[in-house]
């Protein structure tokens, strides 16, 4: 009874695999042509694919895929070298790879214009072949390969962020195109001084990036450990420095796809000179007035500093405090002593250098006041003194004595204006009309008397009838001999 209960569980399980033999027959032989890269079947590389990183190596280190074994010479070819097999296995990351040709990892693409390789035509939509080793195996674009619309896939990155090896993780199927190359660069690191502040300046970095490159930090070092960070090249990083020559780095941090991060660095020098040491010169107080001192403090400093005021302590118990400066460099003060002696000065000098108060070292000077001198109107001769201003009449006294002093007052002609020009001038010409006519007159009588004796060398009728001098004469002008037109005859008496 057992055995028949046994023999006819038997024929049924008989049954029922002849019927499963039966329907994997039929869809075997009904869809030959219907494989894709993702499966299985005779054009997968690495039959049926892999699970994980990890597995993937240890199938390809033992070899034995049912499809062949020929699984390092294949990927070798693409770019897994042995070498590189446990950097994959720790490294790879997960992608899709899509129909339209693009690989991408975590939202980025990486890769465009895919090609997948398989071990048949796959009914001519692998339409390229390619030799390796000894072996012909057959490739195409993702658009043509794919019956599906993605497929996952492992990949490798090198150190520069690209794609070094992809490969589909259902079959195993190496995967390759346009790889998107990505990458930063640190342009420039930028200074600006404070001239508020000496030895302060704030910095910025300029920095561009590629493709998928992502910039994450920017760190900044100033030297003797003293580093900052910053999230955005804009962000100002003030700093203050010692005087001297230092170099300051910023290191652009910028991570690729695949994990790898990038460094770029931009260098500067900022040289940082000693300001000056605010300095009081000198402190003078020359040609007092007898007790009377104007001193002048003189104060010397740098760029970047403020001369604030002074301090003053004259010596004799008397000071003068908080003194505003009189020029940019000198602080001028009076001071009068109320008796003659020796005095130490001392002025002492306050300055802003970068928002501190500095005090300078105090001038000191040494003065000794006197009584003042006495006037002297002439080398020798004191102030008051009579021969400072002697009298004109008598040496013996001063010109100021009124009393001793007496000067004759000097004659003088009435002042009346005009009036005196006028009558002068009248006088002049009435006197000369005179002086002419008296002239005349004895000249015209001496030729009168002349004539009258006959001595005259042309006797007139009548000398004195300017009318017809020549009338009743020899030389009176007649018809025919008219009077001869000459300078000589024309002359009168």
């Amino acid at each position: 009874m057992r055995f028949k209960l046994a023999r006819n569980a038997q024929n049924k399980i008989m049954l029922l695999s002849g019927f499963a033999v039966l329907l994997l027959a039929v869809f075997t032989v009904g869809a030959p042509k219907a494989y894709a890269s993702s499966d299985c079947g005779p054009n997968a590389i690495m039959s049926c694919g892999f699970t994980s990183s990890s597995n993937f190596i240890s199938q390809v280190r033992a070899n034995n895929d049912s499809n062949g074994h020929d699984l390092p010479a294949i990927y070798s070819h693409f770019g897994l070298q042995s070498s590189d097999y446990n950097r994959f296995a720790s490294t790879a990351k997960s992608a899709t790879v899509y129909k339209d040709g693009r690989i991408v990892v975590d939202g980025q693409t990486v890769t465009t214009d895919s090609n997948s390789l398989g071990r048949t035509t796959l009914d001519g939509r692998h339409n390229h072949s390619k030799e390796i080793g000894s072996k012909t195996y057959y490739y195409g674009q993702t658009s043509r390969v794919f019956l599906s619309n993605s497929i996952p896939a492992k990949v490798m990155f090198n150190d520069n962020g690209e794609v070094e090896f992809a490969v589909l993780t259902d079959c195993g199927n190496p995967v390759w195109g346009n790889n998107v190359p990505s990458s930063a660069k640190c342009n420039s690191l930028k200074s600006v001084a404070d001239t508020s502040t000496a030895g302060k300046y704030t910095f910025t970095t300029e920095a561009s990036k590629t493709g998928n490159a992502k910039i994450t930090k920017y760190v900044y070092d100033f030297g003797g450990g003293n580093t900052v960070t910053q999230t955005s090249g804009s962000t100002a990083v003030p700093f203050t420095f010692t005087p001297g020559t230092h170099t300051i780095t910023v290191t652009v941090y910028a991570t690729l796809p695949g994990g790898t991060v990038i460094k770029k660095t931009c260098q500067t020098t900022i040289t940082v000179v000693a300001p000056d040491v605010p300095v009081c010169v000198s402190l003078v107080g020359p040609n007092p007035v007898g007790l009377k001192y104007t001193f002048t403090a003189t104060a010397k400093y740098a760029t970047g500093t403020t001369f604030v005021s002074g301090d003053f302590d004259f010596g004799d118990g008397k000071t003068m405090s908080a003194v505003k400066p009189t020029t940019p460099t000198t602080i001028t003060v009076d001071h009068t002593y109320d008796k003659t002696g020796t005095y130490s000065v001392s002025a002492v000098l306050r300055f802003t250098v970068g928002g501190k108060t500095v005090t300078a070292a105090a001038c000191n000077a040494l003065v000794k006041p006197a009584k003042p001198p006495v006037s002297e109107c002439k080398p020798g001769i004191p102030v008051g003194d009579v021969r400072c201003n002697p009298c004109p009449t008598d040496a013996n006294y001063s010109a100021d004595d009124e009393e001793n002093c007496v000067v004759p007052e000097a004659e003088t002609l009435p002042n009346t204006g005009a009036g005196n020009i006028i009558a002068i001038g009248a006088a002049a010409l009435v006197g000369g009309f005179l002086f002419y006519r008296q002239r005349v007159f004895r000249r015209h009588k001496a030729a009168f008397a002349a004539a009258e004796k006959g001595a005259s060398p042309l006797p007139l009728a009548d000398p004195l009838a300017p009318a017809d001098p020549l009338g009743a004469t020899p030389l009176e002008p007649t018809d025919d001999q008219p009077v001869r037109s000459t300078f000589r005859r024309r002359r009168q008496f």
